[in-house]
């Protein structure tokens, strides 16, 4: 490596440390809005191979700095050897990661060298990469640029009218506009006009923002609720005595909550870990209690059902612990269930159970004789007392497609019942509040997030949270709620922010390859004539 090859990587080194610096556990976030720009130098210099290289390597340190604790829950999830799990991360959300911007490295890479790798042009390819990320297969949301910005509360604001991708895109705009000062090939034909749009368009999304927060939301009829953290990490295989003393425990929260009389008490993800169905008189005590406390109670169990005729041949979701006939014949779902009236009001089955950690993705759960959990069908938010309730069970707050569909179908409130306790990292569980609190900016609504040992919160429509747990104990969280009914920007049209920027990609990349064709051509013509 030459002298200009190290500068290279010391500017990609630099650039990945800056940008994970603007998220958990440091969260400066103004380094966001500069943390790109050396990235986007190295790439518009060095030829497309080489600028691949250099998005790989951003992206596997980006990754190593913000996700390692995803290497310790895939060991504990899974119940393997702590260095199966570094195989596991290095070789999947690295390499996930660091292939997209090895792509959109390269892609600047080309595109720049014949004149086209201005701010607006940078930003749409960015968001794209961003986007595709997302919603691969494994579907990874942590560092996405948007959220790097919570809780920046006046920027944030700008997340009802694109969602994070809106963020995202500022936030590769101005990037662009610094590395535009410092690379010519990324400098637009008129610079100091490109940069004073971007620096109008950063002004105007924080008085937009401003203009939010200064609005009342005072109006409508306010829900007291109440949410239990029992500051225990659940069991996912089903042990009787377990399942007895969390019932006992939650059952003693939830008569404790009854002293601020709330309208809904909420329990987290895993609060029990057997099926209501199959036990009847655990059950008959949360209906009674829902009873007693004058409240309905939303709380996370397991569901298993009988695989219909069409799927009898599918593979088994039962625990690893049942008989042989019971596992080809039933489907395991996690679950949120509804008490209302003391009657089991409504049911909710995760749609999107996460690769490996609830998917027996590739047969590795089956594998280790860990149960898996089949996706739930599209049901209608519960219908509580308070209003319609949107479910995003645990990561699915991480994916907002799923908020918005929740909210078309008439959601009031948005519940994210978790389990973080795998992460075993402050930080990481300080990431998945930060990445729900979003969801509750986007659509407008208070998002009510109780988990098993933090962090439980109660999340305002602006992102503020106004009520937070500690970590690893028992606690009772007590909030005022308003039900809204407001449909946003972003929630009526979607993502049609990434449509315009994969409509720009391809725009730009025509008239990359098309100035690219006709200069070839211009070669060999000048060739010829010259022989």
């Amino acid at each position: 490596m030459g002298y200009l090859g190290a500068v290279s990587a010391l500017l990609t080194l630099s650039s990945a440390l800056l940008y994970s610096a603007s998220f958990p556990p440091l969260e400066l976030h103004a380094l966001a809005w500069l943390a790109l720009a050396p990235l986007l130098v190295v790439a518009a210099r060095e030829r497309p191979r080489v600028a691949a290289l250099h998005g790989f390597l951003w992206g596997w340190v980006v990754c190593l700095a913000i996700g390692w604790p995803l290497a310790g829950m895939l060991s504990r999830h899974l119940s393997i050897a702590p260095w199966l799990g570094w195989v596991g991360f290095a070789g999947g959300a690295t390499f996930l990661v660091g292939a997209h911007v090895a792509v959109f490295a390269a892609w600047l890479s080309w595109i720049s060298a014949g004149g086209r790798g201005g701010p607006l042009a940078i930003a749409a390819g960015w968001v794209v990469s961003e986007w595709i990320r997302l919603h691969g297969s494994a579907g990874i949301p942590w560092a996405l640029s948007g959220y790097s910005q919570v809780p920046a509360a006046p920027l944030l604001q700008i997340a009802d009218l694109a969602g994070p991708f809106g963020i995202g895109a500022l936030v590769a705009l101005v990037n662009a506009a610094v590395a535009s000062t410092l690379a010519p090939r990324l400098r637009p034909p008129r610079p100091a006009l490109a940069v004073a749009c971007v620096a109008a368009l950063f002004a105007l999304a924080f008085s937009y923002g401003s203009w939010r927060l200064a609005e009342r939301r005072d109006h409508g009829s306010v829900v007291d609720v109440a949410i239990l953290q029992d500051g225990r990490a659940p069991s996912l295989v089903d042990v009787a005595a377990e399942s007895d003393e969390a019932l006992a425990r939650y059952l003693a929260l939830s008569e404790a909550a009854s002293d601020g009389s709330p309208r809904i008490v909420f329990w987290p993800e895993y609060a029990l870990s057997f099926v209501p169905d199959e036990t009847p008189l655990e059950s008959q005590q949360i209906l009674d209690a829902s009873d007693l406390i004058a409240a309905d109670v939303v709380f996370g169990a397991p569901q298993v059902e009988p695989l219909d005729d069409a799927a009898a041949d599918a593979p088994a979701h039962a625990p690893a612990h049942a008989p042989a006939d019971r596992r080809s014949s039933e489907t395991r779902h996690n679950s949120v269930f509804l008490v209302r009236d003391g009657e089991l009001a409504g049911r909710y089955d995760k749609e999107e159970p996460l690769p490996l950690s609830e998917r027996d993705s590739f047969g590795v759960r089956s594998h280790l004789g860990l149960p898996s959990y089949a996706p739930g069908t599209k049901t209608a938010p519960l219908a509580s007392s308070a209003g319609r309730i949107g479910v995003l069970l645990c990561s699915e707050a991480m994916q907002p497609s799923l908020a918005r569909e929740r909210v078309r179908d008439g959601a009031v409130l948005l519940v994210n019942p978790s389990n973080d306790s795998w992460f075993g990292a402050e930080f990481a569980q300080r990431t998945q509040l930060r990445i729900a609190s979003m969801r509750a900016v986007e659509s407008r609504r208070f998002l009510i997030r109780p988990t098993t040992t933090g962090y439980s919160a109660v999340i305002d429509p602006t992102g503020r949270i106004i009520a937070k747990s500690g970590l690893d104990r028992a606690e009772i969280l007590a909030a005022r709620v308003l039900p809204r009914d407001e449909i946003t920007p972003y929630h009526r049209f979607g993502d049609v922010l990434v449509g315009l920027a994969l409509a720009w990609v391809a725009w730009t990349s025509y008239r990359a390859a098309a100035a690219g064709s006709a200069g070839s051509r211009s070669i060999f013509i000048g060739s010829r004539s010259s022989t």
